[in-house]
């Protein structure tokens, strides 16, 4: 493994471990609409980074929802099915 595969590995690491946070919280609906929005736009960004494309795919469509207001139960719910997926496989 390289030192680039390594840091890689550790950046991963630690973004599964924030979307484990992150799921705590969208599960237990302690978050508002604006949070999950900046929340969805953050995991968009880094989930093609680390190799979760499905990830930010749900997340890209989560915010463009919440930024729409339309379609946003749907979209969230889209979302917490691939969060749960990534965190308990990893």
């Amino acid at each position: 493994m390289t030192e680039m595969d390594e840091r890689l590995a550790h950046l991963r690491a630690r973004f599964i471990a924030r979307c484990r946070a992150e799921l705590a919280i969208i599960e237990a609906d302690d978050i508002s609409d604006q949070d999950l929005q900046h929340m969805a736009h953050r995991a968009a960004g880094m989930a093609g980074t680390v190799g979760l494309k499905e990830l930010g795919i749900a997340a890209a469509h989560l915010e463009d929802a919440l930024l729409r207001g339309d379609q946003i139960a749907a979209a969230r719910l889209a979302f917490l099915g691939v969060l749960r997926k990534i965190t308990s496989d990893n």
